[in-house]
This record gives C-alpha cells, sequence and structure tokens, in this order.
C-alpha cells in the first residue's frame, strides 16, 4: 500500500511539475510532497545556500556620509553587500516552452531573496536577451533562441568578463538545462546546475 502511495504521488508531483498546475499549494507544501515522491533534498534551500554564499561587499565613497575618523576633510564610505550572481537559461530545441516556464517561475522564487541577472543562451549566449531581475519582481517568460546546446558558451562568457580591477566581476552562476550537452570545461567561477524535472546531465556528475 504504502509503494501504491508513493507512486501515485510521484505520477501527481511530475504532473504538476511539468504543466506548472499546482493551483493554490503553497511553495513550501510543493517541497515536501516533492521529497516524500521521490526522496530527494531540498534542492531550493540549496539554491538558496549557493546563492547566499556569494555575496560580496563593494565599497563607494560618499560625500553624504562623515568620514568618523576625518570629519570635515574626507568623505565617508558606503559599503553595498550583494550577490554578483548570473542565470544561463538553455532555450535549445529541446528544452520545451513548457519547461521554459518552470524556469522563470523558480527564478520568481529566488528573485524573492536577491537581484540577479538573466541571460538566455544555446550554442552561444544572447547578450540582448540580459535582463536585471530586481527583487521581487516578475519576468514573463520568454524565447530568444532556438539552436543546440553547448555549456562552454556560457562558462566562456563568465571567464571573458573583467572588472577594473581585472578579475570576475561574478560570484557565481546558474545553468538552468535539460542537461543535453557535453561537459563544459572547468570554471573558475562557482557554478550551479538546475535541471528540467526526469533529466539529468548528459556527462554524468559535474565539476
Amino acid at each position: 500500500v504504502q509503494a501504491d502511495v508513493r507512486r501515485i504521488l510521484k505520477e501527481a508531483v511530475e504532473r504538476a511539475d511539468s504543466t506548472n498546475s499546482w493551483g493554490s499549494v503553497s511553495a513550501s507544501m510543493r517541497g515536501d510532497l516533492r521529497r516524500i515522491a521521490h526522496g530527494e533534498i531540498d534542492w531550493r534551500s540549496l539554491l538558496r545556500q549557493f546563492v547566499g554564499s556569494a555575496w560580496r561587499s563593494d565599497r563607494t565613497t560618499t560625500i553624504r556620509r562623515i568620514n568618523k575618523k576625518h570629519p570635515g576633510m574626507m568623505p565617508g564610505a558606503h559599503r553595498d553587500s550583494r550577490p554578483k550572481i548570473a542565470v544561463f537559461i538553455d532555450q535549445s530545441g529541446s528544452v520545451g516552452d513548457g519547461d521554459l516556464e518552470l524556469f522563470f517561475s523558480e527564478l520568481a522564487h529566488l528573485s524573492a531573496r536577491t537581484d540577479f541577472w538573466v541571460y538566455h543562451f544555446d550554442t552561444e549566449v544572447d547578450d540582448k536577451s540580459g535582463t536585471l531581475w530586481r527583487r521581487g519582481s516578475r519576468v514573463a517568460p520568454t524565447r530568444t533562441r532556438m539552436g543546440g546546446t553547448d555549456f562552454d558558451a556560457p562558462t566562456k562568457w563568465i571567464a571573458d568578463k573583467k572588472n577594473f580591477n581585472g578579475g570576475s566581476p561574478w560570484d557565481g552562476y546558474i545553468i538552468m538545462t535539460d542537461g543535453g550537452a557535453p561537459k563544459p570545461q572547468r570554471s573558475r567561477t562557482k557554478r550551479a546546475w538546475v535541471l528540467c524535472p526526469n533529466t539529468d546531465l548528459y556527462f554524468g556528475q559535474p565539476d
């Protein structure tokens, strides 16, 4: 009986995920049902941890703040702590519109915690698709690419970006995909993978 209940629950969860038909079921309850049905870890919690570990503190001077050591002589400092995260959405032909809707739905949950940049890619990154997804806002699902898939495209794109100090302006990036492409080169920047339901990375365990 327990096996039958788990099978029925698993089928219901997969159907709700694939058609985005959870209705009024809360996000926390969805996570509980997924863990019961699949015996999976809470990947949303891991994703939040990934974003939370990628915080940096930017220091800028401002005349609106008073320098405590030299008041009236030097401007004060303002520190802005925030994660520098980029999200790359696989828009190859194998990723259906329903999968894209799921990706954008999960990003809406992530935006409750922080701002991040979103880019589309297939065999190359679509720079024109770059969108700053601000905290608490919603972005409608869109498609700008329809080619193959090359995970080296976002990996090289991140590696090629340099700030004024010669370092990387990004603290981490997320690739949302169905996993159907060869293994990319190693990344010096933190990289996380988010996969469509019932898919896996073509090359197995990532670095």
